[in-house]
């Protein structure tokens, strides 16, 4: 078997802006501690929040909110409806974000991302409609 790398999973912080309104722009990470947020329980450090700044060092928030749950579309919808602050897929809140119904938060940190592997038999054994498909999904992914 061998792993090629097909995209990545990037995360975004993002919040209404109603909730912006409500609170103002965070200026650091750690200033979403004090902030309601909604609790990404798919993530493997649920209440840390990971950002890294433009000189590359790393920041862990330690996040809190009453809402808790691993369904990334609910956790929109109530990101949208001004419940809390949410550490999404960005691909989830593209729309969103482009449209100004949710706002990312801390543009100049990095947030966290995850590589995306097809884990595949040997390519002496690969049938080419396999590569085709990881080619697609490649394609798709890497936008």
């Amino acid at each position: 078997m061998v792993a090629r790398k097909v995209g990545v999973y990037r995360l975004s912080c993002c919040a209404s802006p109603s909730l912006i309104e409500q609170l103002g722009l965070p200026e650091r990470p750690s200033d979403l501690a004090s902030w309601p947020c909604i609790i990404n329980t798919n993530l493997a450090q649920p209440n840390g929040w990971q950002f890294r700044d433009v000189e590359n060092r790393s920041s862990t928030v330690a996040v809190h909110g009453k809402v808790r749950m691993d369904n990334d579309e609910t956790q929109r919808v109530l990101a949208l409806s001004g419940v809390g602050c949410a550490y999404l897929p960005v691909d989830l809140l593209r729309a969103d974000l482009e449209s100004n119904r949710l706002v990312q938060l801390l543009p100049g940190w990095e947030t966290e991302s995850m590589p995306i592997y097809a884990i595949l038999p040997s390519r002496r054994f690969q049938p080419r409609r396999l590569e085709a498909l990881v080619s697609a999904v490649t394609g798709v992914l890497s936008h």
